[in-house]
């Protein structure tokens, strides 16, 4: 008789339709050691996981039954899905985090990681943090959103693994890939105090390590981790980006963004101006003056005193009639827009390092890949994705 087959352990993969998920799923499937059971929602979006010959399960987090269908005789769950759908965003991260959890507890999953990220401390976290640093609300919808999913699994399974992951970038990186290249062709900021901080970056491909060393380690049982690679700054990273558009980085002070990125009262005031200009005045004057301008006794009167108006004032009333857009009255004409979000710009003025020494400590783990191989990978896909200019 021939030795019996062993059982691969069964891993489920929540959001593996996803950036993250999608390369896990990869990178098991070629390691060949698990057998891996993919879960998603939406088929439309799976079109990097329909090309493989694997078990995929269509199902919505926020449904039990579903769910607990994917999660049914799974070893080890992945949960890398989140809500990226702006109206269900809450929810789906945070109840439908409960759901898998309570359900993976009570189907005898043996080893629960969760995907979470540093933005549990905001996007400006305190200099200094370490894994055991309690977590910062910001009133930011993903970052808090994040913080109680965290606090979901660790209620409901004390024993999973939390993995606090740095910014992703490679192929197929929307944020931290994508976006920045956009930007950088669009000459916005990208650096702050010319980007000597340290960008907290992952390579794709060192964060499914970091994954599947955790798959097995008794030594992770319950820890949480940050999973960043080593030192590397903004300018070292954004400027291969640079390089490879043949265009300059563009550069804030901390001092120039500061009523963007710390508010005071003032800038408070302005944006509640711009509010009531642009959301109370302007819709009631804009309707009286339609009103007015048909009623057969007043219309011709207000016409012509209309005529007197200043240009320049009427077009803040009515706006352009060549449908240009025309600021408010607190906010001043901006040629061009050479800002990204306050969030982001937040984050390239971070003066924090997540440092990755306790993954490395107690899993053995090391990046897989340098950064000089990593950004080489990253730029023959940007090169096949038209992102650049093929060498």
């Amino acid at each position: 008789m021939g030795a019996l087959a062993v059982k691969r352990p069964v891993v489920l993969v929540t959001g593996a339709s996803g950036f993250l998920g999608g390369r896990l799923v990869e990178c098991l499937l070629a390691e060949g050691r698990y057998a891996v059971r993919a879960m998603a929602r939406t088929p439309g979006r799976a079109v990097r996981l329909a090309r493989r010959a694997i078990d995929i399960v269509w199902a919505d987090l926020m449904d039990q039954e579903q769910v607990q269908n994917a999660v049914r005789g799974a070893d080890i769950v992945v949960h890398c899905a989140y809500g990226a759908d702006a109206v269900r965003e809450r929810d789906v991260t945070v109840r439908g985090t409960h759901i898998l959890a309570k359900l993976a507890r009570d189907e005898g999953v043996r080893r629960f990681i969760h995907i979470s990220t540093i933005a549990v401390f905001s996007y400006t976290p305190p200099p200094k943090v370490t894994e055991e640093t309690p977590m910062i609300r910001s009133g930011d919808p993903y970052c808090d959103a994040k913080i109680d999913a965290e606090l979901e699994v660790r209620k409901t399974l004390p024993d999973a693994v939390i993995l606090r992951l740095g910014n992703v970038y490679g192929p197929f990186s929307a944020p931290w890939t994508v976006r920045p290249l956009t930007h950088i062709r669009e000459g916005k900021v990208t650096l702050v105090d010319n980007g000597e901080a340290d960008a907290n970056a992952v390579y794709v491909d060192n964060a499914v390590s970091a994954i599947i060393a955790a798959f097995e380690a008794p030594s992770a049982t319950g820890e949480c981790f940050f999973v960043t690679d080593e030192p590397l700054s903004w300018r070292e990273w954004y400027g291969k980006y640079a390089e490879w558009l043949g265009l300059p980085l563009r550069s804030a002070t901390r001092e120039q963004i500061r009523s963007i990125i710390e508010p005071g009262i003032r800038d408070h005031v302005v944006a509640w101006k711009k509010e009531i200009w642009d959301g109370i005045v302007l819709p009631t004057v804009r309707y009286a003056a339609f009103r007015a301008a048909v009623a057969p006794r007043l219309g011709p009167a207000l016409s012509s005193l209309w005529a007197r108006v200043p240009p320049s004032l009427r077009e803040r009333i009515v706006g352009d009639p060549l449908g240009r857009s025309v600021p408010s009255a607190t906010q001043p004409l901006v040629e061009d827009a050479p800002y990204p979000s306050a969030g982001l710009l937040s984050i390239y003025a971070g003066r924090t390092r997540f440092d990755n020494s306790k993954l490395k400590n107690i899993l053995g783990w090391r990046p897989r890949l340098r950064f000089a191989e990593a950004i080489s990978r990253t730029r023959a896909w940007a090169e096949w994705a038209r992102l650049i200019p093929q060498q």
